[in-house]
């Protein structure tokens, strides 16, 4: 048996995951982004609880692995107050066992290319929509420095698209932004309304505003998927993968045929073969599992 954490803004997650991908038992707390001090002995706590509720004593974890969309390039968190910490090596100190670290990512795509929607290809390159993090790729199942080759990237304006931070725009934050905008010009607007009577702007109501011929939404959208499309197309430019993965919140039934007809169409008579674009099959799971699964599938690390 293998652990896996997430550590986010939002929530703290563990999961007790045995090689075969399946999670036998998950526990999700509050999240530690403001309690540095009391993270170590609380995570300890976490880990040892979970083959203790399974019925198995702790021998029977070999290894641990940590993710977040947050490590920075020492593999320490990028919080306040967290710079100074790290965690894997404490953690693993505390607990008696190796503890790995890897972005949310590339843990989320290790695991889609061991069981998820990147099974069986010889590379793979995920993205997440919701931050835009991403750039992470995978090769002959392996996820590492080269010729594995894990990167992480930002797609910067050549001068003719106009998109200086592309994670940024590929960021499903930067979708609702724009709509708030265009429902300011358009007050009697779909999305000017959803936002009056929910308080607030989600990309799924976007999403669905525009889906239902909302002009403001649609505008807003169509510049959403026009930078994001760009950014894809410029990875399959550069990496030439099997397959794009995306990820997300956001309803990927309404998002994905806009954003693989768009990267086509930039790619087309590019002499690039177009890889299949799809959304990840193993929704938010994946980050725990691929985290837990580290050791066994990748090579180097952070």
């Amino acid at each position: 048996m293998r652990i896996g954490l997430e550590l986010c803004d939002q929530f703290t997650a563990a999961a007790l995951v045995g090689q075969d991908g399946i999670i036998h038992r998950k526990k999700q707390l509050d999240s530690y982004k403001n309690r540095p001090s009391e993270a170590l002995l609380d995570l300890t706590a976490l880990c040892r609880a979970l083959p203790e509720e399974e019925g198995l004593p702790w021998e029977a974890v070999v290894e641990l692995g940590v993710c977040s969309p947050d490590f920075g390039g020492n593999g320490r968190l990028t919080w306040p107050g967290w710079e100074d910490i790290p965690l894997a090596e404490r953690l693993g100190e505390s607990l008696g066992r190796t503890v790995l670290s890897e972005s949310r990512v590339g843990s989320m795509l290790l695991a889609e290319g061991i069981f998820g929607a990147a099974r069986g290809d010889s590379s793979a390159v995920m993205v997440l929509l919701d931050t835009g993090e991403g750039g992470a790729l995978l090769a002959d199942d392996r996820l590492g420095e080269p010729p594995y080759a894990k990167r992480r990237m930002t797609l910067v304006s050549d001068g003719a698209s106009g998109w200086e931070d592309w994670e940024g725009a590929a960021s499903l934050h930067s979708l609702v932004e724009a709509a708030r905008r265009e429902g300011r010009k358009a007050p009697e607007s779909l999305v000017a309304r959803m936002e009056a009577a929910e308080g607030a702007l989600t990309p799924d109501r976007v999403l669905l505003a525009a889906s239902e011929g909302d002009e403001a939404a649609r505008q807003a959208l169509d510049r959403y998927v026009e930078s994001a499309a760009a950014g894809i197309a410029g990875l399959v430019r550069v990496l030439q993968p099997q397959r794009i993965l995306l990820g997300g919140t956001a309803r990927g039934d309404l998002l994905l045929p806009l954003l693989q007809r768009r990267a086509a169409a930039m790619l087309s008579g590019r002499c690039v073969a177009v890889p299949p674009i799809l959304w990840g099959t193993l929704g938010e799971d994946a980050a725990l599992i691929g985290a837990a699964l580290l050791g066994v599938y990748r090579i180097g690390g952070m």
